[in-house]
């Protein structure tokens, strides 16, 4: 019967999450107008941010316990899962998401490349304190040119005065803060609940985890959709991509550099995560929306991931 009570409980969690995160939308976007900021940075500065706390813990509790690549695993997971499930999923709530900023398709690249950096890292097998700067040089530098890229946007002309800000501010806080509870608890009643079923736990962390960790991104990118914000979606989610390959892994390395054993462990992770950037690349360049039919192909290659996967755990 215990697994009746995580089932009620991730219930709950996921009505909390999808409610915190249309609370989050409609207080960012008050207060993009009020610092005259495009949807896309105010997203990239404080969702992606915010929506990246799970990895954030799961990496310090990780490091802490003198498991880093626990850290790494569940920020390859992610993204992927980012990049295809949650895109993906994303895509056929709303059946298409426009993508009217050229400066989203530019910014998908330096993801791409960005992404890809903490795995050159690797090809010692260590991510080292050095490299951990690094990554944190590159975060600060991304996020920088993207404040610098407002001028691009032409965000509505709406005057919001400084009390509503302040509001707006209050409410976005306690929006994320209720995000972040939420989302842990569900992850943690997933967790429970996949036990209490006797789902392999390495399988759990490399997908439960990393899903669940990557739920908020859903909630956010489905709000957004809605309230025809699409700019706030992809900042969003390539902000999350970025914000999990420099910040997330660089706090983790800092505190203990991230070693892992071989390179077979992380081997199709690794190859399927470059696979789906170049992928999500092609399909940001090639039209203006995402329709239906990319949507489906991004959950079929993250059904194809796990599968393999799977299959690798199994006849290991």
């Amino acid at each position: 019967m215990n697994y009746l009570k995580e089932i009620l409980i991730v219930i709950l969690a996921s009505i909390v999450l999808v409610k915190s995160a249309g609370l989050t939308i409609k207080s960012l976007i008050r207060l993009s107008y009020f610092l005259k900021l495009s949807a896309f940075s105010i997203s990239f500065i404080l969702m992606a941010v915010a929506t990246t706390l799970p990895e954030n813990f799961v990496g310090i509790q990780a490091a802490l316990s003198g498991k880093p690549e626990l850290s790494l695993g569940n920020v390859i997971g992610s993204n992927i899962a980012d990049l295809t499930l949650i895109v993906g999923i994303t895509i056929l709530v709303a059946r298409q998401i426009r993508i009217r900023s050229v400066i989203a398709k530019r910014d998908a690249f330096y993801m791409l490349a960005i992404a890809i950096l903490p795995l050159i890292f690797l090809a010692d097998l260590t991510l080292s304190r050095i490299e951990a700067v690094i990554l944190i040089v590159f975060y600060i530098f991304y996020l920088n040119r993207l404040l610098h890229q407002k001028s691009f946007f032409q965000p509505e002309k709406v005057y919001i005065k400084k009390s509503e800000a302040l509001k707006a501010v209050i409410l976005a806080i306690g929006g994320i803060v209720f995000l972040i509870i939420s989302a842990r608890f569900l992850v943690n009643s997933a967790i429970n609940l996949a036990s209490s079923l006797n789902i392999p736990v390495v399988l759990i962390g490399m997908f439960l985890v990393a899903v669940g960790t990557s739920l908020p991104e859903l909630a956010f990118g489905i709000q957004s959709i809605k309230k025809n914000e699409s700019e706030l979606a992809l900042g969003d989610l390539m902000g999350s991509v970025v914000s999990n390959s420099t910040l997330v892994l660089a706090v983790t390395s800092l505190i203990t550099p991230i070693k892992i054993q071989s390179w077979q462990v992380f081997e199709m992770s690794a190859f399927f995560l470059v696979f789906i950037l170049i992928t999500f690349n092609f399909f940001i360049r090639s039209d203006r929306k995402l329709d239906i039919t990319e949507g489906i192909i991004l959950i079929f290659i993250y059904l194809i991931f796990l599968m393999l996967e799977f299959g690798i755990e199994i006849y290991a």
